[in-house]
């Protein structure tokens, strides 16, 4: 877990010092004349980025419910044997002992699985929030990269004219610095299947109309200038792995979201490659968690006979005279009483 944080850290550290050479860099600049990217590609970036958000949501929720559960098998467990060694019944005793003994394996497996899905969600929050961070940054880099005279621009608002984004706030769909996410993760469920990212569709998002030469930050290898950027030839993905850079071909290319591993080995291309990994792992631990009563559990415990089982097998243990079909018997008016036919009056007598 400690891993995983500092891993976190050192990203963040990272991104900041790329984020301040290029600041650096784009106070050189003078002209604008390179390509931005077509309204597709922060739409896409937008859409990224808000699936990933919700995994971390998702996560919080499915903890919590975890753990509500967990307490309420836990705390019944003395309770109910606490119960049983006043009763005088020896049948009842067993009974009550018997479901205080599944309760608390219950309980068992619950506090494992709750230590396991703390784990993938501390991962998942790094590496979702590594792409999401990167995605944020860049195009709030991107919509404040206008040249001195407000003719530039690096990505288009769409359409057929020459309108730029000039401001994030005009990002449509795009929703960053916020600590609160409160949108639900019901759609999650085939977004990251395998370690995918449906939302990145590979496209060519390399603008050649609206702001086909208008952007400050990317320049072709004809650029001569020693103040602009991408002079050589360069093959990187960037705004948190989502768009990949070929500067040899002059190309801007959204990711492949269902074959993300392609250019996992570029510069800026591992992080986006295991955040999709871990949102999966998320995802597949269910979408829709809810929390499960101990009465409900009872009942469920009850039903499936584990319960009659436990019992016939004490009393014909204890009593060497009594054959299966008097402890069945035995055993089911026990149950009957205490909890109704087949556990069926779990829920009112459990209080």
């Amino acid at each position: 877990m400690y891993q995983e944080i500092q891993h976190a850290e050192q990203m963040h550290f990272h991104l900041i010092q790329a984020v301040a050479v290029i600041l650096k860099l784009l106070s050189n600049q003078v002209y604008a004349t390179g390509n931005g990217l077509k309204q597709e590609a922060w739409q896409q970036m937008c859409t990224t980025s808000s699936k990933l958000e919700k995994v971390s949501v998702l996560s919080k929720k499915q903890t919590e419910t975890l753990h509500t559960t967990y307490s309420n098998f836990a705390t019944p467990v003395m309770q109910l044997k606490a119960i049983a060694q006043q009763t005088d019944d020896t049948d009842k005793t067993l009974v009550l002992l018997a479901i205080s003994s599944e309760l608390d394996k219950a309980a068992a497996q619950i506090e494992a699985d709750l230590k396991t899905w703390c784990e993938q969600g501390i991962q998942a929050a790094a590496t979702t929030g590594h792409v999401i961070g990167g995605i944020s940054e860049f195009l709030n880099l991107l919509t404040a990269a206008q040249d001195s005279s407000n003719a530039g621009g690096c990505l288009s608002q769409g359409g057929n004219d020459d309108t730029l984004v000039s401001s994030r706030s005009t990002l449509s769909g795009c929703i960053f610095d916020t600590t609160v996410v409160t949108e639900a993760a019901a759609q999650l469920t085939t977004e990251f299947d395998g370690g995918k990212m449906t939302t990145l569709s590979g496209t060519n998002v390399k603008e050649t109309a609206n702001a086909g030469n208008k952007c400050v930050l990317f320049q072709s290898t004809s650029a001569t200038s020693a103040g602009k950027l991408f002079q050589k030839n360069s093959d990187f993905v960037i705004a948190g792995g989502t768009l990949r850079i070929n500067n040899g071909n002059t190309n801007m290319d959204m990711q492949q979201g269902n074959n993300l591993q392609q250019h996992e080995s570029k510069p800026g291309g591992t992080t986006i490659v295991q955040a999709a990994k871990d949102a999966d792992a998320v995802v597949k631990a269910g979408t829709n968690p809810v929390t499960v009563s101990a009465a409900a559990k009872v009942k469920q415990i009850i039903s499936n006979g584990a319960i009659e089982q436990a019992v016939i097998k004490a009393i014909t243990a204890a009593e060497n005279t009594v054959g299966a079909e008097q402890a069945k018997a035995r055993a089911e008016a026990a149950i009957t009483v205490l909890f109704g036919k087949n556990g069926d009056d779990t829920e009112n007598k459990w209080s």
